[in-house]
């Protein structure tokens, strides 16, 4: 099973060619370890929040071979590094060093194995493609089309909100928000991709309609740049009948409104 790890820090710029780390902290036996720690460890000057990410996690030991990958939230594959339990490839103190691939993959090359002392903070030539991509401005909107099916639902059903969500170069990751707009309160919840249909889900689980007789919600896409947004639509809710004894307190009315941002 993955071991999938969120990142929480605030949104942080990645330069080309320059570098970024992610350290991977033991939950036990290293959370009392700061930045600076890290820092002094390898001898360098990494700020956290600027050069530098902390993330709980089990830690990566070399005791077995490992595929480490870098994803979006909706579960695209950024960057990906795999190495082998090798004897020879492991000693003390060294590292594993992998370069960016230049043929379009997302599978990084494995360039180095004991060579090198571990140096995070800081790339080799070697390592940095000798041409940067150039990207070319974006000036089109997501295209969203809306794949939810809206027949009356009793209040004892969940609803499934699904989208198909294309654009010319990439939807970009967030989470989907689903606001109640007469308490303007937030929720947040993440939106994957299924990567069986290739399409975008969210569910509103059933207690949310209990007393309400319908729901509007509307979705909204970005790509980084451009967003784009449906019309508002309703689903019914049959309420069969009133219930008796056991009461909630519950609005007469509530609205969502769902990003895949």
């Amino acid at each position: 099973m993955d071991d999938v790890y969120s990142f929480h820090t605030n949104p942080v710029t990645i330069f080309p060619g320059k570098p970024y780390v992610f350290w991977l902290r033991k939950k036990k036996g290293q959370e009392h370890l700061t930045a600076a720690d890290f820092s002094a460890m390898y001898k360098s000057q990494l700020k956290e929040g600027e050069h530098l990410s902390i993330i709980e996690s089990k830690g990566l030991s070399n005791s077995k071979s490992r595929l480490v990958s870098i994803t979006t939230n909706i579960g695209e594959e950024i960057s990906s590094a795999a190495f082998r339990l090798k004897p020879s490839w492991f000693s003390e103190h060294k590292s594993l060093l992998f370069k960016y691939p230049m043929d379009g993959t997302t599978q990084t090359k494995l360039i180095s194995k004991i060579e090198e002392e571990p140096t995070p903070g800081k790339v080799l030539k070697a390592q940095i493609p000798s041409e940067k991509k150039e990207i070319s401005q974006d000036i089109h909107k997501p295209v969203i089309e809306d794949m939810t099916v809206r027949k009356p639902v009793k209040p004892t059903e969940s609803v499934e909100i699904k989208a198909d969500v294309q654009d010319d170069q990439a939807v970009k990751p967030s989470s989907c928000a689903i606001e109640r707009i007469e308490k303007i309160r937030l929720r947040k919840s993440c939106c994957k991709k299924d990567h069986n249909d290739r399409l975008f889900h969210h569910i509103i689980y059933s207690p949310e309609l209990i007393g309400k007789e319908q729901l509007e919600y509307q979705l909204e896409a970005s790509d980084g740049e451009n967003e784009a947004k449906t019309l508002k639509k309703t689903i019914d809710v049959e309420q069969v009948s009133k219930a008796h004894g056991l009461r909630f307190n519950v609005e007469e009315e509530i609205r969502y409104q769902v990003y895949f941002h």
